[in-house]
């Protein structure tokens, strides 16, 4: 009777293994290679003509082609050619109690509303501050880095090489800053968080003639999380700026590249950390969001270093994008708790008006405006983690 039943079993067993048509085996198959069982964005569009992927209507995101890779904290910039670049960032995983961080470099192509892979940084780092020069290389510097600390190390893209070497290191590690390219030539680097994770007043000057950095005059006050911009006239305006859970500073500082001093900027009217700084198109600059539920906007005037208030956002923002489109409107969008709208600020009325909705809502991206006036956004954080997801935008 035994011997029956085991006889039994084994035919049953058999004919399951016949109807299954081999699925143990591609599940195994599966298991090894995520890629086969896992929808890539080269599937997802490759069956849309190119012309339908970024048919859009003014005020509208439309999801494109994503990225090679998921990315937040990426740095996103223009080559002189038009095409947008992102480099860097955080990414997925496992690192156990240290974040993993991206060598990549990738660029967006709008006639074919794809993205190519460039070389890769010799240092993974997410945060860094990325710098166009005149003759088209890309700088990359500083960041936050292996077991989640500053860096100190920089290095140049060349765009006849696209790859990426190794140049003179910053005198202070640091991440969580910001630089600008200065009139001169060289980069303005100032504050962060140090390898020590303080922060820092210090600032540096990069010089591509010798790709050496030297340390200048430090700022008043130390910053985190603040904004750097090159006025007009060629000063830099700094402001706000401070500790993740504040205080956050109200305090701007001005640079003068003429004599390398510092100077009293005046006093926003509320302290901000991780808001935007965006210069306009008559050389005032439009100062929105933060951390903290920062929501009334503010104008920073040249004329006698005086912030206004005006407009209030419809909704708090911060580690959000805002971009200056070609009509003089600016554009801010995402924010932290996963923001997908968009908003867009008129200088004629000094008033906000929401925009379109991004299908993917995101903080810690990257924003870029292109030639032709749209924007394309690529990366960061969502509700589901990472990712790789972009959207262009149409004015």
């Amino acid at each position: 009777m035994r011997a029956i039943l085991l006889f039994t079993i084994l035919i049953i067993s058999m004919i399951t293994m016949l109807n299954c048509g081999g699925s143990d085996s591609s599940g195994t198959e599966n298991s090894n290679n995520k890629d086969d069982s896992i929808e890539t964005s080269a599937d997802r569009f490759k069956d849309e003509p190119t012309d339908a992927a970024v048919s859009m209507s003014p005020g509208e995101f439309v999801r494109v082609e994503d990225t090679k890779a998921k990315r937040a904290g990426l740095t996103s910039v223009l080559l002189k050619d038009g095409t947008a670049m992102i480099f860097g960032g955080r990414t997925d995983g496992s690192g156990g109690f240290w974040l993993n961080y991206n060598f990549s470099t990738e660029m967006f192509n709008a006639e074919t509303v794809s993205w190519t892979l460039s070389g890769e940084m010799n240092t993974a780092r997410a945060g860094a501050i990325g710098i166009v020069f005149e003759n088209g290389s890309v700088l990359a510097a500083g960041g936050e880095g292996e077991q989640n600390k500053a860096i100190g190390s920089t290095e140049l893209w060349d765009p006849a090489t696209g790859e990426w070497s190794e140049i003179g290191a910053l005198n202070e590690e640091r991440d969580t800053t910001d630089g600008v390219l200065l009139n001169n030539g060289t980069v303005l680097v100032a504050g962060g968080r140090s390898e020590a994770y303080s922060l820092m007043n210090s600032v540096e000057i990069f010089d591509p003639s010798t790709n050496q950095w030297t340390l200048i005059n430090p700022m008043a006050e130390a910053r985190i999380g603040h904004t750097t911009t090159l006025l007009q006239d060629g000063r830099v305006l700094v402001t706000g700026g401070g500790k993740k859970d504040g205080p956050y500073l109200k305090s701007a500082e001005i640079y003068d590249p003429s004599t390398g001093e510092w100077s009293a900027g005046g006093e926003m009217n509320l302290s901000r950390r991780s808001h935007t700084a965006s210069l306009l198109q008559d050389g005032r600059v439009l100062i929105s969001g933060g951390s903290g539920k920062r929501m009334i906007a503010e104008i920073w005037d040249p004329a006698d270093m005086s912030f206004t208030k005006t407009g209030t956002l419809n909704i708090p923002r911060a580690d959000h994008e805002a971009v200056v489109l070609q009509d003089g409107r600016v554009l801010v969008l995402g924010g932290i708790g996963n923001r997908d709208s968009g908003e867009l600020w008129d200088a004629e009325t000094g008033e906000w008006m929401m925009s379109g909705e991004m299908e993917v809502g995101r903080y810690e991206f990257g924003a870029t405006i292109l030639p032709d006036g749209t924007v394309i956004v690529a990366g960061g954080n969502s509700s589901e983690g990472m990712t790789a997801s972009a959207e262009m935008f149409k004015p």
